[in-house]
């Protein structure tokens, strides 16, 4: 016993379970009457008192009716409690049963501030993962950094194949893999392509050929997918509807694009929908599972369109097509999509204009990383994002809430309850965008045990 002590009461003493040979303690395994030694020698060299069961004595706070002592980091707290102290002396504490601690910095301590380092308890003994320090305190590891990866998306087309359609489904074919694949691929997006035509190698049938189809006119999993559906000049956004979710595998394209992502919907026409778009667009927003592509506050789908427009002025039909599309330009203005002529004779810079609007969509939009390279989870509250620009300069960009407290480079969560992306303030998507050679770097922070 120390010099001086008052007699604790056997009830409040530290008890180790005689059931365990050993402890993990971060990257060390300790005998457990080490740990009882290291608590009494600590009680005697700074003299601390027991207080009672259920009380606390000056200086701490005490939750949960677990025992305090006096002066110490970290007051103890009951069984499932959760309890805060302040500056103390000491390392390590004894506190109620399977109580977690929370408390500011310990000269000398097993933590250096943070969430009161080691708290032992009757129950057995609790070791907290503080990683970032509480005030006073210091980093107990080292950030991790992760290269920021671009939000997925899926695109799916639908082709009219009918018989005014043959110089088109020419170009489709001409372009699709260099002008419209390949520069997705190089824009560094994480995407998946579906093709609702007719199946084959005719004038009026679509084939994609390798490398983003596959062989014979066939699918390339994951990346592509041919839908062999005839489409007529006005059924495009009905046959989106009814292929989606269609029992036939050969249809169902359900399957193959994911939840998470953001849908690019692509029409390639010279005529307009007998659909109406706010009836496609209630309907869409209704398929299974609830979210798939958003909500009417919140759309997580885009609409193009490779249609009859006069590609000078919308209002007016191109010279080869029958109509100028304008429910589908309603759809694009709805979504914030694009549109393109469909009477151009070249359709490289067509695909290359399309494919560059979706990167310039998604260039801002990032997935929050879950875990690190090693598997460890990360914590979404200590995740920082910079911009490194191509002489590795680097450029801090502050968190807000949402979109409505960008007011100048910054990013915030998708979601703040269940965050799983991180979206650039304008300003900051105009830095990232307007400059080459730079990439975003999300520091996730030290890592949840």
């Amino acid at each position: 016993m120390c010099p001086g002590a008052r007699t604790a009461r056997a009830d409040s003493a530290v008890q180790i379970p005689p059931s365990r040979d050993y402890f993990d303690v971060g990257l060390f395994r300790v005998a457990p009457y080490a740990l009882a030694i290291a608590g009494v020698m600590y009680a005697c060299s700074s003299k601390q008192e027991l207080a009672p069961p259920g009380g606390s004595s000056s200086g701490t706070t005490t939750s949960g009716g677990g025992n305090a002592m006096t002066g110490s980091t970290t007051s103890g707290a009951g069984a499932g409690s959760t309890s805060q102290g302040g500056a103390g002396t000491g390392g390590a504490s004894s506190g109620g049963a399977g109580g977690t601690s929370a408390g500011g910095a310990n000269a000398g301590g097993a933590n250096a501030g943070g969430t009161g380092g080691v708290a032992m308890g009757a129950g057995g003994i609790n070791f907290n993962y503080d990683p970032v320090g509480g005030a006073g305190g210091t980093e107990t590891c080292a950030a991790t950094e992760v290269k920021g990866k671009k939000a997925p998306v899926d695109i799916v087309m639908a082709i009219d194949t009918s018989g005014s359609m043959a110089q088109e489904i020419a170009q489709v074919k001409a372009n699709i893999n260099g002008s419209f694949a390949d520069v997705l691929g190089q824009g560094g997006l994480d995407y998946r392509l579906a093709f609702i035509a007719a199946k084959g190698t005719g004038t009026f049938q679509m084939c994609v050929a390798p490398p983003l189809g596959g062989p014979n006119c066939g699918n390339n999993p994951p990346i592509f997918k041919a839908v062999t559906q005839t489409v007529a000049s006005t059924n495009a956004l009905s046959l989106f509807l009814s292929t989606y979710d269609n029992a036939n595998p050969a249809l169902n394209w359900q399957n193959f694009v994911r939840f998470d992502a953001v849908k690019a919907l692509v029409v390639i026409t010279d005529d307009n929908s007998a659909l109406a778009a706010n009836t496609f667009d209630t309907q869409l927003l209704a398929k299974l599972p609830s979210g798939m592509f958003g909500t009417a506050m919140k759309r997580k789908y885009l609409f193009y369109g490779i249609i009859g427009i006069d590609k000078n002025n919308p209002a007016l039909t191109c010279a080869t097509a029958v109509n100028n599309g304008s429910v589908y330009q309603s759809l694009v203005t709805l979504t914030k999509g694009a549109q393109f002529s469909e009477c151009e004779a070249d359709y490289s810079p067509v695909f290359k204009a399309l494919a560059n609007n979706v990167i310039g969509q998604l260039s801002c939009d990032f997935v929050l990383p879950l875990n690190d390279p090693n598997g460890k989870a990360i914590d979404p509250q200590q995740v920082a994002v910079k911009y490194v620009d191509a002489m590795s300069n680097a450029t801090p960009f502050p968190r807000v809430n949402d979109a409505s407290k960008c007011a100048g480079v910054g990013w915030y969560y998708e979601d703040n309850n269940n965050p799983s992306k991180i979206l650039l303030c304008p300003a900051a998507c105009t830095q990232v965008q307007s400059q080459s050679g730079g990439e975003v770097k999300i520091d996730v922070g030290c890592l949840k045990g």
